[in-house]
């Protein structure tokens, strides 16, 4: 499909994240946002894959992926183990 050109390639299920210490300053901020919710979900588990992030937030995985994205756009979460995003 030509669509699927254009897609962004999704995040490999092998990649871990962790909080930053700007993310944990934010997680402890926590305000209820789904982009909140990631970084206490960090916060409090530990370096989690998407899966692990799905699972403990109740988020949908392509939401996780936008999310985890702009998390690391921002400095708040960076990659761990695996593939750097």
């Amino acid at each position: 499909m030509m669509f699927d050109r254009f897609r962004k390639p999704t995040i490999p299920n092998t990649v871990v994240f962790s909080l930053t210490s700007l993310g944990k300053q934010k997680a402890e901020q926590y305000q209820g946002s789904p982009k909140d919710r990631v970084l206490v979900c960090l916060d409090e588990n530990g370096a989690s894959t998407l899966k692990d992030i799905c699972e403990n937030t109740n988020l949908r995985r392509t939401t996780v992926e936008i999310l985890v994205r702009q998390l690391i756009r921002g400095g708040l979460i960076h990659s761990v183990k695996g593939e750097e995003i």
